[in-house]
């Protein structure tokens, strides 16, 4: 970040973005002292921001030449809260509090291999909720991905009540992935990407599509689908592995119909289409036909249409008339 940021960020700038009373109450928690552990990497700021809970909201402010480019804060209010307005005030007031997260990686750097292991052990021994992020990083191997660790550090971002912090923790693991995937560990990336992709496809219509106003994670489980894709293209695993990540591709799938459409894990049927074997269709038919029992609308109609997809691609044009004709919307038999 240029030197200047502070100067070129005023109090003004910040009143003219949030409503009069988050200012008010923001200006009030800085005089307080409720930003705490303030930091700042490049065009970066960080803080935590003690409000009316225990526990503080996490502020993150991205700035830009021309002001603010975007701002988050893990408060339900959502908006240009008054707690981004006492991380900002107190950016603009007193600069120097924050600590230079570019100095620090340069003052890492200067560690001992054992120094850094004894750094790091210290640090999950105060807080236990890095032991995880600690085994995301160094668990680079196949072998070593422990799906269970994976499914549970899922569901403890998918907590955070803001799309973007589910987001930022999400790319972790997907980073993950993709590192595994440049060394060829399939197996491993295809792991990472299925047990992201399940526990998306599980919460996204009962817990997630409310605050997924900008598709940020329906496009991140497209990213699922997309590497879970490569992984079935270029690995060699067994028939049950195989299985399970068709059947997390066909659950991404259900999970965008029972949404309305909101390319929720956009391509995951094209994938099963290009790379399910007919041995490995049958209890993906038998997922959806059970879901269409349920069904009716455009739901049915879309469920009913995945079926058709696979018989017509397998040339069992017969097979998907009597579909249509069994289970098909009056709209899909008339036409």
């Amino acid at each position: 970040m240029k030197n200047g940021s502070a100067q070129r960020l005023t109090e003004a700038a910040i009143r003219e973005l949030a409503d009069e009373r988050s200012f008010e109450r923001g200006w009030d928690y800085y005089k307080d002292g409720a930003v705490q552990e303030p930091a700042r990497r490049r065009n970066e700021l960080y803080g935590l921001c003690y409000g009316s809970r225990d526990e503080p909201y996490r502020v993150k402010v991205v700035l830009e030449d021309s002001g603010i480019r975007e701002a988050y804060c893990t408060c339900p209010r959502g908006g240009f809260c008054k707690h981004i307005v006492a991380l900002l005030l107190t950016y603009v007031h007193e600069p120097e509090a924050f600590s230079g997260l570019d100095e620090l990686e340069a003052m890492l750097a200067r560690l001992s291999k054992e120094e850094l292991v004894r750094l790091i052990i210290d640090l999950v021994q105060c807080d236990t909720s890095l032991l995880a992020a600690v085994r995301r990083a160094v668990s680079l191997s196949a072998d070593e991905v422990d799906a269970a660790m994976l499914r549970r550090e899922v569901q403890r971002i998918l907590r955070y009540r803001d799309p973007y912090d589910m987001e930022e923790g999400l790319q972790d693991l997907l980073a993950m992935a993709e590192s595994l995937a440049a060394k060829g560990e399939w197996v491993g990336a295809g792991l990472v990407y299925k047990e992201l992709l399940a526990v998306l496809a599980a919460c996204y219509e009962t817990n997630l599509r409310s605050m997924d106003d900008d598709g940020i994670l329906a496009a991140l489980a497209g990213d699922c689908v997309e590497g879970l894709s490569e992984c079935l293209r270029k690995s060699c695993v067994d028939t049950g592995t195989r299985q399970a990540w068709l059947a997390a591709l066909l659950e991404a799938e259900l999970a965008d119909i029972a949404v309305g459409g909101v390319d929720f894990g956009e391509g995951a049927f094209e994938v099963i289409l290009d790379l399910a074997t007919p041995e490995e269709w049958p209890p993906l038919e038998e997922r959806v036909r059970a879901l269409i029992l349920q069904s009716d609308g455009w739901a049915r109609d879309n469920l009913v249409a995945l079926l058709v997809k696979w018989n017509e691609k397998h040339g069992r044009h017969e097979e998907a008339r009597r579909v249509i004709r069994e289970l098909g919307t009056p709209k899909q038999i008339m036409s």
